[in-house]
């Protein structure tokens, strides 16, 4: 099956979307395309190419974070000043409908959010990408493993986890992948 990822329209189907978190399927149905609509979060939706029924989202928005909350070299003292508030992108909602969960979709989803962020740091300045994670432990792994680091304010009680990842990983990172080449070098 091919898939495509593109911003949430009124057009796609959000109707049937299963997550299995009532929080997240409710967000999608009755709130994305109003936060979309305003710019208080871009959200891009995962959908079978040429149909409209969405299989993943994701949603970005800008935000800050406490410095201090921040284990991380770039928010170091500098000189004399020390940031209080560092920029940050956030990504504040990611859910794969349940037929869909083991599939790498999670995944695609939230590297497609990576790759947005790391183009709006070329723009805008951004030190670190914030997600909000589902306090579960799976959850809370994923995105261990893809990098992220619990803040120090966690409230462990919570529905979320904030977690954060250095912009400059993540731009490390994409220098390091190999490019495909589109034509054959010329002699």
């Amino acid at each position: 099956m091919q898939m495509e990822i593109q911003p949430l329209s009124s057009n796609h189907d959000t109707s049937s979307f299963n997550s299995q978190s009532d929080k997240l399927n409710n967000w999608l149905k009755s709130a994305a395309w109003s936060a979309h609509q305003k710019s208080t979060a871009t959200v891009y939706v995962l959908t079978a190419q040429g149909n409209s029924k969405v299989l993943a989202y994701v949603a970005t928005s800008a935000a800050t974070v406490d410095a201090t909350t921040v284990t991380n070299p770039g928010f170091q003292k500098k000189g004399k000043t020390q940031l209080s508030q560092a920029p940050a992108a956030r990504i504040g909602k990611l859910a794969v409908d349940a037929k869909y969960h083991g599939r790498g979709l999670g995944l695609m989803m939230l590297m497609h959010a990576c790759n947005k962020i790391v183009e709006a740091s070329y723009l805008v300045g951004i030190q670190v990408l914030i997600v909000d994670a589902v306090n579960k432990q799976n959850v809370l792994q994923f995105y261990k493993e893809f990098g992220f680091v619990q803040l120090s304010t966690t409230d462990e009680s919570s529905d979320t986890i904030p977690m954060a990842l250095p912009i400059a990983n993540l731009v490390a990172a994409q220098a390091q992948r190999p490019r495909h080449r589109t034509q054959s070098p010329t002699k």
